[in-house]
């Protein structure tokens, strides 16, 4: 580490030292993740966002809405598992009884099976589409944030080798990076999972700050499609984990591709028929009092949250004994 980079380094040691530990609780038949942690910090976190978001277009939150939506989160969990299948459906041929419950997941999956449970939300609840597409895309960034830090605490979706001085490694063998491919101990690599969550963080703030001005419905469902996917194309190429042997599997790459071209195409229509700003759609505006107003008006949001919570630890955080498969399958 270079002098000039201590300073940052000790300041972000914390979170660099996250990913020595990713171990809760080994047990005879199960094991706990702090994985999970992180990930029912990201949905309990996109839940509450989803709902202070349409709380500030003045929509009424009924216990029917906040039902359906903790529900609904299982139809992401799942899409995140189905795209995962696609992306490695070839080695899923190959080896079916070692793919078909290791615990793999795909964020583009996630994003799928959240724009599926967005237009079931919107027809039962009888909300506007892009409204509550919108309420998606502001919650999913700061959901990929926290979700991020766990892959980074994990071990998957980890990086490429370098030599930048920000350079981490991985030497825990129960990281993923290490399971898989153990030859990595010690090897510098790119904090690829730190870029991406840093990134999303940054995009999270900005739209809250300029939720002032008004988004017209399907702006922001339109930044975050092309936001994500640039994201995923400039930083596919510090992801090590794509790759098989010397093969890189592309398939994430090109709907990427896809995304990016619906996300303009979307935000090009938007604009031209309606305008980009319209600051009459907003009812209240953000801060921290109207933040802390939804859980004063609506004190059932927090028990769905949680729940929300468990649901993601459930998913995410229990592994069977053997780390990588699902519980009961310890192959």
């Amino acid at each position: 580490m270079k002098v000039i980079f201590k300073p940052l380094y000790f300041l972000l040691f914390p979170i660099y030292s996250i990913k020595d530990y990713p171990i809760m609780y080994r047990g005879k038949d199960f094991t706990l993740l702090y994985y999970g942690i992180f990930q029912a910090a990201g949905a309990m976190s996109f839940f509450v966002t989803f709902f202070y978001y349409l709380l500030l277009k003045g929509c009424e939150i009924t216990l029917k809405m906040l039902f359906l939506f903790t529900l609904f989160s299982l139809l992401i969990w799942l899409g995140a598992k189905l795209f995962y299948y696609f992306v490695w459906w070839k080695y899923l041929i190959k080896n079916p009884k070692k793919y078909l419950f290791e615990t793999g997941f795909s964020v583009h999956g996630a994003i799928i099976g959240g724009i599926i449970a967005g237009f079931l939300f919107s027809i039962i609840c009888n909300i506007e589409l892009l409204l509550v597409t919108d309420a998606i895309g502001i919650g999913t960034l700061i959901c990929i944030f926290f979700g991020r830090l766990g892959c980074y605490n994990y071990g998957c979706c980890y990086g490429t080798p370098t030599s930048v001085p920000w350079a981490i490694s991985y030497t825990n063998i129960d990281s993923k990076i290490l399971r898989i491919n153990p030859n990595m101990k010690g090897v510098h690599i790119h904090p690829v999972q730190l870029y991406s969550a840093g990134l999303c963080l940054i995009a999270f703030i900005a739209i809250i700050c300029f939720l002032p001005s008004g988004y017209t419905n399907g702006i922001i469902t339109a930044i975050f499609i092309i936001f994500h996917s640039l994201k995923r194309i400039s930083l596919e190429k510090f992801r090590y984990d794509l790759y098989k042997g010397n093969e890189r599997n592309k398939k994430t790459f090109y709907t990427a591709l896809v995304f990016a071209c619906v996300g303009f195409f979307l935000m090009g229509t938007i604009i031209i028929t309606q305008g980009k700003f319209n600051e009459s759609l907003l009812v209240m505006q953000a801060s921290l009092k109207t933040f802390y107003s939804l859980f004063q008006i609506y004190p059932n949001v927090i028990i769905f949250m949680i729940a929300t919570g468990i649901l993601a630890f459930i998913g995410y955080g229990i592994h069977g004994k053997t780390l990588g498969t699902f519980p009961f399958f310890n192959l």
